[in-house]
């Protein structure tokens, strides 16, 4: 009876320690396939990251180069050998030379040259690697700018010139200076009058009462 009993046991033990191992199996099983899905995530989401963080990149550095040329016709969007760019001139230079940001053979490219150089797309440095580039005059000195990275992520901005909106200020202020300078004028005449006739209604009160 007693042996019977210790080999029960014995059976009892092997079954647990199977069921162990096996429970211990299907949770490494399982902490794989999350960890595998974890890293496929993290890697898409670095990788969206980094795409983001290029074309972001880029339209922020299209914008300061836009607001160090932020003079009166220095910025526009025009054609360069057939292709829409972005047009950045500088005539106060010395020697007046004109920058080209614009899209060729599959990336960003930015080219500077002497005016009345002969220049080629091909010559611009890379800035970035991009599916496509469009830059669009909006009028009344904005500009907007989309990006649309090799990952196929697309970025958009808009950019304010200010120079070009503040051509039409002088002549508003002008204006506006003259329209104040009458308007005071007519005022203090105004204030005049009212003061005179309130002169003369007290020496008519004066005049009667000594008479009388």
């Amino acid at each position: 009876m007693s042996r019977f009993g210790r080999r029960r046991g014995k059976t009892v033990s092997a079954t647990q320690i199977i069921f162990i191992i096996v429970l211990f199996a299907f949770f490494a099983a399982g902490a794989i396939l999350v960890i595998l899905f974890g890293a496929r995530v993290y890697k898409s989401t670095v990788e969206k990251s980094t795409a983001n963080y290029s074309s972001r990149t880029l339209l922020s550095y299209v914008t300061e180069k836009i607001h160090q040329n932020d003079r009166a016709g220095s910025v526009s969007v025009d054609e360069f050998d057939g292709i829409l760019a972005l047009v950045l001139k500088d005539a106060d230079a010395d020697t007046p030379y004109t920058t080209y940001i614009y899209f060729y053979d599959g990336n960003v490219r930015e080219l500077t040259a002497v005016d009345g150089a002969e220049v080629q797309p091909d010559a611009g440095t890379a800035v970035l690697e991009a599916e496509e580039f469009v830059p669009e005059d909006l009028g009344n000195g904005l500009f907007r700018f989309t990006c649309t990275d090799a990952q196929g992520e697309k970025s958009e901005t808009c950019v304010s010139v200010r120079s070009e909106g503040q051509a039409d200020v002088p002549t508003d202020s002008a204006a506006g200076g003259a329209s104040d300078d009458s308007t005071d004028s007519a005022a203090a005449g105004v204030a005049d009058d009212a003061a005179g006739g309130v002169s003369v209604e007290l020496a008519d009160d004066a005049g009667e009462e000594g008479s009388s």
